[in-house]
């Protein structure tokens, strides 16, 4: 577990912080992970988003008055954690011209990173931490 972490650590400080928590919270909006939606509504803030960016994002709703960089990360992150298959071409050529194609493995990779942590947050059923 600890080499996991290490990688996962060193990959997120490839993109900046609030370029993170658009992948995390696209994933959060797709698996509803009690303790993640607590604790990256105060990262994401932390970040630069804006309560009400939260919250839609969490919601499923791209805000508009993000960047096309963090929209697209976002919106990626959202398909990642919904695939039955393959990701779409058209998905894929699209975030690479935005991203470019160094970024957009570090979004796979932070996305993928957090939909296990999701899943295990989920898994173990981790709600809210008593003092909340």
């Amino acid at each position: 577990m600890e080499s996991w972490i290490n990688i996962q650590l060193a990959v997120a400080k490839r993109l900046p912080p609030i370029e993170n928590e658009a992948a995390v919270l696209g994933v959060l909006s797709v698996n509803k992970a009690t303790y993640g939606i607590y604790a990256h509504t105060i990262l994401a803030q932390k970040a630069g988003y804006t309560e009400l960016q939260v919250k839609n994002m969490l919601n499923g709703v791209t805000p508009l008055d993000i960047t096309e960089r963090q929209a697209t990360i976002y919106e990626l992150a959202i398909k990642m954690v919904q695939l039955k298959g393959p990701l779409d071409s058209a998905s894929f050529d699209a975030a690479v011209s935005v991203l470019g194609l160094v970024d957009l493995e570090s979004v796979v990779q932070q996305t993928a990173a957090f939909m296990y942590a999701a899943l295990m947050l989920n898994v173990g059923d981790v709600g809210l931490p008593a003092s909340v």
